[in-house]
């Protein structure tokens, strides 16, 4: 068993990352048109004070998922690289690793549809298990 490669640890943590990053790309994609929705059910009569606060909330929020989502998409592509890690001879320990850190962190970007983060994680165990 131990000339094997962990091939199920390897497909689960490659099929986590890809959720993953499919799931943040989505809502990064959706982004600017929820937030312009959403915007634009703010009643049209207000003073221009007002306004110039719906805008400032408008680019707090954008610039603050941006920034989540984009973390989604780092972290899955991290568990991507442990994936392909943990396939490498003498690295499965730390691609398992990278796998589980990654697919816990990618909760802030959208968590793979969830199914994607329990995928990463379990793919990252059967890495470390040589599985």
């Amino acid at each position: 068993m131990s000339g094997e490669k962990p091939t199920i640890g390897f497909i689960l943590s490659l099929i986590g990352g890809c959720l993953v990053l499919i799931c943040s790309a989505i809502i990064l994609a959706a982004v600017p048109f929820a937030v312009t929705q959403a915007i634009t059910m703010v009643p049209s009569v207000m003073p221009s004070e007002a306004e110039a606060t719906v805008e400032a909330v408008k680019g707090l929020i954008t610039t603050a998922v941006y920034g989540l989502f984009t973390f989604g998409l780092v972290s899955g592509v991290l568990v991507i690289i442990g994936g392909l890690l943990g396939y490498l001879k003498g690295k499965t320990t730390l691609g398992g690793i990278l796998s589980i850190v990654f697919g816990l962190l990618s909760i802030a970007g959208g968590g793979g549809f969830l199914i994607g983060l329990i995928l990463s994680i379990i793919g990252g165990a059967l890495l470390i298990a040589k599985k």
